[in-house]
């Protein structure tokens, strides 16, 4: 968590009840995060940004548990430590380091905390925002060097290789 100038810390369940308010009786939690998760490592690609996602395991036995997936790091609160406690000491951390942290909350409590310590706050609906513009500039970017180049992947994909692959972007 170091290494970066810029920095995005995630309250995940914030976020995650916010986007997929709809999805929630259909799809289960794990399967949601797993997909935020696919997500944000696509903006920390793209962005150079380092991502980190924080995730309440409030009610599970336990210490702090972080994962790691290709660079986004994910963390899960200790038993009895809400998410907002432990984005808390992140950015009071941080700070004291001179980075710019920009904190992904919904929770009016938490975004005067962070603006408080002099971090960046944005809502679930701005960051949600800011995803789907880089993901126009991905596919505006994908459009362009396919216009280009003449070639494209789909041309050696079979139909129902390219049918799969147009319905996982059209999110």
């Amino acid at each position: 968590m170091n290494d970066h100038k810029e920095m995005v810390v995630i309250d995940g369940y914030n976020l995650i009840y916010y986007w997929y308010n709809k999805q929630l009786k259909e799809i289960s939690l794990e399967e949601l995060r797993k997909e935020l998760v696919e997500k944000l490592q696509e903006f920390q690609n793209y962005s150079g940004t380092k991502v980190v996602l924080v995730f309440d395991a409030y009610k599970v036995r336990g210490r702090v548990k972080e994962e790691n997936f290709n660079g986004l790091e994910v963390w899960f609160t200790k038993e009895g430590e809400t998410a907002d406690t432990l984005i808390e000491k992140m950015v009071y951390q941080l700070m004291k380091k001179k980075k710019k942290i920009t904190v992904v909350t919904s929770d009016y409590a938490q975004q005067q905390f962070v603006l408080g310590k002099g971090a960046i706050r944005k809502s679930s609906r701005e960051f949600i925002n800011d995803l789907m513009g880089i993901k126009n500039k991905i596919r505006k970017t994908i459009t362009k060097n396919v216009n280009k180049s003449g070639n494209t992947i789909g041309s050696s994909l079979s139909p129902e290789e390219v049918k799969i692959l147009e319905k996982k972007f059209k999110n």
